[in-house]
């Protein structure tokens, strides 16, 4: 029995991905609500790993907040299991596309705003050893790897010394996929922490990571941004309403002076003799 819990900002789960699978009875789906699913911080201590045998765990939430609780509160009570953790929005500078020219943009600052607009990285890069990222989760996964001395393997790595290095491998998948989705370019990363040589160290989560003066600023600004704008679409609406209530009343003073204009006329008196 396979047991799913996603924990994401939108709905897509379940609009997009219980639909199709929900009716293999091997799979049981954890319903967490969206409302529910993005208070991560909710499920301190109780991450849905303790029962689990094997736990396969997809990270694509960036952020050092959702980083702190990955590493301080789901993988310690993966710890003693088979597990495996995959990490996105991370590409291998030693086999993947990535460009080491800073061209127009400056340092990376670690800011955890839009990364993408359409299909275009609009975040400055971060190099660190061999990854390259514009997300703060690879600076965090660097350091609790680092401090644990543990393997931290791109995908790139595995499929070109598995794929690339035989040709045979090589023109099977080509096969199979076909020319538009063959592609040895991965942009992800993967770990074990089976691979532990010793005893593991796990940061504390605290859950205040993310809380740092500028994101506050950040917050403040936007929620101030948003209170004036919300106050100009109702000054916009109250004008657009006495406009609306002008002209109403530029039409009844005009009915007003036709009607009287009637009454007072030759032929209103005649049909009325």
């Amino acid at each position: 029995m396979c047991r799913i819990l996603s924990l994401c900002l939108s709905d897509d789960w379940f609009t997009h991905t219980v639909p199709p699978i929900e009716g293999d009875c091997a799979i049981r789906l954890v319903h967490a609500s969206p409302d529910r699913s993005v208070q991560y911080v909710g499920l301190r201590g109780r991450a849905g790993a303790k029962n689990a045998k094997r736990c396969l765990v997809f990270w694509d939430a960036h952020g050092f907040d959702i980083a702190e609780w990955v590493l301080g509160t789901l993988m310690p009570q993966m710890a003693d299991k088979y597990n495996l953790v995959l990490m996105h929005d991370m590409s291998d500078n030693r086999l993947e596309t990535c460009s080491r020219e800073y061209g127009e943009q400056g340092l990376w600052v670690g800011t955890d705003e839009t990364i993408w607009r359409g299909a275009d990285a609009i975040n400055p890069s971060l190099w660190l050893g061999n990854i390259c990222s514009r997300v703060p989760q690879a600076v965090s996964i660097s350091d609790f790897t680092s401090r644990n001395r543990l393997p931290l393997h791109s995908a790139a790595e595995s499929l070109d010394a598995e794929i690339a290095s035989n040709p045979a491998r090589m023109g099977e998948l080509r096969a199979v996929l076909g020319d538009d989705l063959f592609s040895l370019q991965a942009h992800w990363y993967w770990l074990t922490l089976n691979d532990a040589p010793g005893l593991l160290s796990f940061p504390q989560y605290t859950g205040t990571t993310g809380l740092t003066i500028e994101t506050l600023k950040k917050q403040i600004i936007a929620l101030h941004e948003e209170a004036e704008k919300t106050s100009q679409e109702h000054m916009q609406e109250k004008a657009r309403l006495q406009e609306k209530m002008a002209n109403l009343l530029a039409e009844k003073r005009n009915l007003e002076s036709t009607w009287n204009a009637v009454q007072a006329s030759a032929g209103w008196h005649i049909l009325n003799m």
